[in-house]
């Protein structure tokens, strides 16, 4: 399928991007390279435009969810319900945080963990049945099914489950620190650094899934900007997509099986 190669084109080329910049971009001394830069920039030109031809080419192939474009919801808009929802996660950390304190890093992993599973699940949930999260309802956009139907709980799960799986993998390293700490009698005061020795312990390891998921937010950037129902890479694992509520057609019938 087009889609599918275009992008995993966008995908390498967004890590590769990533990496690319940190090596072309300095010279040995640490200085700007711009030549080094402006050849990372074509080279990653090249990838972007013929990765994002391939998912708008195939975009065009699916006339059961109309050829209207401006149905679908776009980048600010979204952009703007991230938003909100972003705030609502970081009221829910601070909730957490003043319950429970944080002047312990087993706390703060405690912590982090419930956040990862209230987040997590309550967007699963949101989108199973009202068909967006708090952000996106305010805005007045909805994730729906390629039929213009309410996705399932099935599909809100797919949607959701790269952004999972980055964070339960953060919770892992951030386990396997908490272990290395009490087994070499480290002390598990937060002090000033809080988080950062939790990171500095698995520090490569954390280095690796930073980097995942940098190059994977790129990427779902890059795919949005570049085919016109706007779908995202999750919107394409998930058979979604997002448009605009009071655009959508009165028969639609919301279904959350």
């Amino acid at each position: 399928m087009k889609w599918s190669l275009g992008i995993i084109l966008v995908i390498v080329t967004a890590f590769l991007t990533y990496i690319g910049v940190s090596r072309m971009g300095l010279t040995a001394n640490g200085t700007l390279n711009v030549f080094g830069l402006l050849r990372m920039t074509g080279y990653s030109l090249v990838g972007f435009v013929y990765g994002g031809y391939l998912v708008r080419e195939s975009s065009l192939e699916t006339p059961n969810i109309g050829n209207d474009f401006s149905f679908y919801a776009g980048f600010w808009r979204r952009a703007a319900a991230a938003s909100i929802d972003a705030i609502i996660i970081v009221m829910i950390y601070g909730l957490t945080v003043k319950l429970f304190g944080n002047n312990n890093l087993i706390v703060l992993v405690i912590i982090y963990s419930l956040n990862v599973l209230i987040v997590q699940v309550g967007k699963i949930v949101c989108l199973s049945i009202w068909g967006g999260t708090p952000g996106k309802l305010l805005f007045g956009v909805q994730v729906v099914s390629l039929g213009l139907n309410g996705i399932s709980f099935f599909q809100a799960f797919v949607r959701e489950l790269p952004d999972s799986l980055i964070a339960i993998t953060y919770v892992i390293l951030f386990s396997f620190s908490l272990h290395y700490f009490k087994a070499n009698g480290i002390s598990l005061e937060t002090g000033k650094n809080g988080f950062q020795s939790l990171f500095d312990v698995n520090g490569f390891s954390m280095r690796v899934v930073s980097i995942v998921q940098n190059y994977w937010m790129l990427s779902e950037l890059v795919v949005l900007l570049l085919n016109k129902r706007k779908r995202s890479l999750h919107d394409y694992l998930a058979g979604t997509v997002v448009v605009v509520k009071k655009m959508l057609p009165k028969e639609v019938v919301r279904q959350s099986s």
